[in-house]
């Protein structure tokens, strides 16, 4: 929730350019966020996990919930993954990398670094 401000500008671009996002459920019970956290890994065509303020554990998470959507009832394979690396910038940060995702590094000023992801949807390549 800290990254509000900056997610808001992320949904800006995707949503200017004609795509629908959906976010976390802060509200509810654990059982109900996690159902909801399931059913969109298994229903969208793109992900991606703004790794902002979280931990890096919480983002490794989301990489493997990406990789087990399948046994959530999932069929297809997404049009798109990402991780976008938002502020605050630190040494972490500066050496992530991984194979199961783009990596896009936002200093949540500057949208253009979005747009390979957001082509990537409209196009489908």
């Amino acid at each position: 929730q800290s990254d509000e401000a900056n997610l808001d500008r992320v949904d800006d671009v995707f949503f200017q350019r004609g795509l629908e996002v959906t976010r976390p459920t802060y509200t509810g019970s654990e059982e109900e966020r996690g159902k909801a956290h399931r059913r969109r890994l298994v229903e969208c065509d793109a992900a991606m996990i703004y790794y902002g303020s979280p931990s890096r554990d919480w983002v490794d998470m989301e990489l493997m919930d990406l990789e087990q959507a399948r046994g959530y009832g999932r069929e297809k394979e997404y049009r798109a993954r990402a991780v976008c690396l938002g502020p605050p910038d630190d040494r972490g940060k500066q050496r992530f990398r991984t194979r199961a995702a783009e990596v896009l590094r936002f200093d949540g000023q500057n949208p253009e670094v979005l747009s390979p992801f957001v082509e990537r949807l409209l196009t489908g390549n």
